[in-house]
């Protein structure tokens, strides 16, 4: 897919990251997709956008703890975004 060509091009780039993440969240594939958005945050501690997907692979695997840690953090990143609250609930 044309996101792994980014990360193969921009490894250091979390945005790639996060898409290639994004993929895997949305064919199910919660491992995968954890394990590039945890690559993506750990690029860039400040990259809201994947802590949000980490926190949602989580949450799709019933690992509440672990999911509100992850849109915590993402909600300090997201300042005035309604996002990270409302998937804390």
């Amino acid at each position: 897919i044309d996101a792994h060509k980014l990360v193969d091009e921009h490894a250091e780039c979390a945005p790639a990251w996060y898409a290639v993440g994004c993929y895997y969240y949305l064919t199910n594939n919660f491992e995968q997709a954890r394990r590039h958005f945890q690559k993506a945050t750990s690029i860039n501690g400040y990259f809201a956008p994947a802590w949000l997907g980490y926190g949602h692979t989580f949450a799709a695997q019933d690992e509440s703890d672990q999911a509100l840690a992850a849109y915590r953090t993402a909600s300090r990143f997201f300042c005035g975004c309604h996002l990270p609250t409302l998937c804390i609930g």
